[in-house]
């Protein structure tokens, strides 16, 4: 499982949060777009890396998850395999 859009939507707050600072102080709309830009390109960046973090630690755990399954399997089958040569 791959989490995907993180950059995108702390983009979007981001940008929601100046836009609306940016009106309730009066903002010239040419500060507001070079405000704007800076911040989106900011968190873009924040958000692309913080996908990245947490994309390889969810894969790093279900590596690990797989790897207790194949133990667990692994246990029951040689469980079965002395028990079958036991009964022979």
């Amino acid at each position: 499982m791959h989490i995907r859009n993180v950059n995108t939507i702390f983009m979007l707050l981001a940008g929601i949060i100046v836009a609306v600072y940016s009106l309730i102080s009066n903002y010239s709309l040419q500060r507001t777009a070079y405000t704007l830009i800076i911040v989106l390109l900011i968190f873009f960046v924040v958000g692309s890396i913080l996908q990245g973090v947490l994309n390889k630690a969810l894969e790093h755990a279900e590596v690990k998850e797989q790897d207790a399954i194949k133990r667990e399997l692994d246990e029951t089958v040689k469980s079965l395999e002395e028990d079958v040569d036991e009964d022979n």
